[in-house]
């Protein structure tokens, strides 16, 4: 059969038709339900300094905390998420923020590294296993908000939906990746309350998981109003305190 330029041309034109109707279709694919994702993009992300990819349907999530600073809306979540990304790039030299994602407790999800990237925040082997999910504050003593608890278990069902971790998954703390004594994220308050999440798994890199630990740790959250309070309280003391030491000195 004789074929033609006009035939090759025509060829080519359904050939680049259909792939330009394909594309909305793969990237409206990777859907979440109840999770808003803030793209690096809208915090203003800076370019990481390098990628490794991640493929494949994880068998493990592990749980951070940031131990940094707490942050109930969008503009404050998106300054924090900035301050860790230089941190972890300008102090520890590393390509990029350490996490895969983080959450705020305002119930967003914000985007690190992403489903693609390898994520820095737990060391070998769970740097390979597993994404790794930081909730923006300090939770030694308190949990966090009911809102960011929420978004980390609708983040993890997305991650199942969408064929990047697996349904059967095993949840572990950071500390547990580690020997003890190594870390104590996230948190331990935040630590303690996961131990009773449906796939947490009590494991320990020494084989000596300690229950212990969680026989009298709080359960309760430190909500918005106490910790706004807390601050503006601290902020006043040391004011007066400084004003104190000034006209002593």
């Amino acid at each position: 059969m004789y074929i033609t330029n006009m035939d090759m041309k025509l060829t080519w034109i359904c050939y680049i038709w259909i792939m330009i109707a394909t594309v909305p279709c793969f990237i409206g694919a990777f859907q979440c339900n109840n999770v808003e994702i803030v793209s690096r993009a809208e915090w203003n992300a800076s370019e990481p300094k390098g990628t490794t990819n991640f493929t494949g349907n994880k068998p493990y999530a592990t749980i951070h905390h940031t131990a940094m600073a707490r942050c109930f809306d969008l503009a404050a979540c998106k300054r924090q998420i900035k301050v860790i990304q230089d941190f972890h790039q300008n102090n520890r030299s590393w390509w990029d923020i350490g996490y895969n994602f983080l959450i705020g407790e305002d119930g967003r999800v914000y985007e690190g590294r992403g489903w693609y990237s390898k994520g820095a925040h737990a060391g070998l082997p769970f740097n390979n296993l597993a994404y790794g999910i930081s909730i923006m504050g300090n939770f030694m003593t308190f949990l966090p908000d009911k809102k960011a608890l929420d978004a980390f278990k609708n983040l993890v069902q997305c991650g199942i939906d969408n064929g990047r971790i697996q349904s059967n998954y095993s949840l572990i703390g950071h500390r547990q990746a580690n020997e003890p004594g190594y870390t104590v994220c996230p948190g331990t308050a935040l630590y303690c309350h996961v131990q009773t999440w449906e796939h947490f798994e009590r494991y320990q890199q020494d084989g000596t998981f300690d229950n212990a630990t969680c026989a009298n740790i709080p359960t309760g959250s430190a909500n918005h109003k106490t910790y706004s309070i807390y601050l503006l309280l601290s902020g006043l003391f040391a004011h007066i305190l400084q004003t104190t030491l000034t006209d002593f000195l």
